[in-house]
């Protein structure tokens, strides 16, 4: 599996439970135990090794960017995939930016927060996000990461920042993520639609960003699978009611094209298209 189904589960905070109590109390670690116990030492920042009694592991945030539970688990991910190769290249191509031989925190903590935002990605996009797909986004992160563009010379601004020094936060990574969506828009615009093309088909193949996108611009119902969300915009936009909403929305030269597609039942040439 490329992904746990969830990273941040009572599995895991039972795992930082164990090796904190057994560095406090002195008591010999396994290897895992040990490896987990160096990345927390790196990181004195999370918290969790300064606590003096048992980790709480069933402490609720109410936000993902408070959870140092969930920072942790996307930083033993990367680890375990750096130290395992695996899915199969991934240590290549962060050889090719960092190096591995002494990694620094930074490093490391640039890598977690791709991670955390892949892994959000795959949840999204399922079984068709592969371990290819995850190989090329990360070289893609890693290409485009100038971090001389996303610090900034000033006090920790947000509270995340306050809490975990030296990660990159949503604001950071906003120059990256335009470059990004506009890749998948290139990509996308190159696709060819076959004419017995439904709608649903059409969804299925697009990033999820932008059934993302499409569900919220409507105000459709929040569904964590893109498959669930991709169901409620094909009922939406299938309505008799929805026609003069989406159409009212269109730019009038989308207008024009449709009214083209219209009067010649759906179909043109593509340079007609493109003019």
């Amino acid at each position: 599996m490329l992904f746990p189904e969830k990273l941040d589960d009572r599995t895991f905070r039972l795992f930082v439970q164990r090796t904190c109590h057994l560095m406090r109390t002195n008591l010999a670690l396994s290897q895992t135990e040990q490896q987990l116990a160096d990345l927390m030492e790196g990181f004195p920042e999370l918290g969790f090794l300064r606590q003096k009694k048992d980790v709480d592991i069933n402490v609720q945030y109410p936000e993902a960017l408070s959870n140092p539970f969930l920072f942790l688990a996307g930083l033993w991910q990367v680890w375990q995939q750096m130290t395992h190769d695996s899915p199969k290249g991934i240590f290549n191509i962060v050889d090719q930016f960092y190096d591995t031989k002494n990694i620094s925190t930074e490093d490391l903590t640039e890598l977690t927060q791709i991670y955390l935002s892949l892994y959000e990605r795959a949840l999204e996009k399922g079984e068709s996000y592969t371990e290819k797909d995850y190989l090329y986004d990360v070289l893609y992160f890693l290409k485009n990461l100038d971090a001389s563009e996303f610090y900034e010379n000033t006090a920790y601004a947000d509270n995340y920042v306050e809490q975990y020094p030296g990660i990159i936060t949503n604001d950071m990574m906003g120059g990256l993520i335009d470059d990004y969506m506009q890749l998948m828009k290139d990509e996308e615009s190159s696709n060819p639609i076959a004419l017995n093309s439904n709608i649903t088909g059409i969804l299925k193949n697009m990033p999820v960003e932008w059934v993302n996108a499409m569900s919220d611009f409507w105000g459709l119902p929040e569904e964590r699978l893109k498959r669930d969300r991709i169901k409620n915009i094909v009922d939406f936009l299938t309505q008799v009611d929805s026609a003069e909403m989406v159409y009212n929305e269109l730019e009038d030269e989308f207008k024009q094209l449709l009214s083209m597609l219209i009067e010649n039942k759906g179909f043109a040439k593509y340079h007609v298209v493109a003019k």
